[in-house]
């Protein structure tokens, strides 16, 4: 992003809830990086976290999260 945010997108596509995740090494980012998140979802800010974002996805559920730093 043009703020040098990311965005993470997880797409569930199968049949029962599953917990995703992303490293932030995975983006490309130092692990010790602490980026403030926020579900675009539910529309909550989920405070600074560092290495890594996990959330529980629904069946054929997508979650949204913008990282800031």
């Amino acid at each position: 992003m043009a703020d040098g945010g990311r965005a993470l997108l997880f797409w569930n596509r199968g049949e029962t809830p599953a917990r995703i995740g992303a490293d932030w090494t995975q983006l490309g980012l130092p692990a010790t990086t602490r980026l403030r998140a926020r579900d675009l979802w539910t529309h909550k800010d989920l405070g600074r976290l560092s290495r890594r974002y996990e959330a529980e996805v629904a069946p054929h559920g997508v979650a949204m999260i913008r990282l800031q730093p």
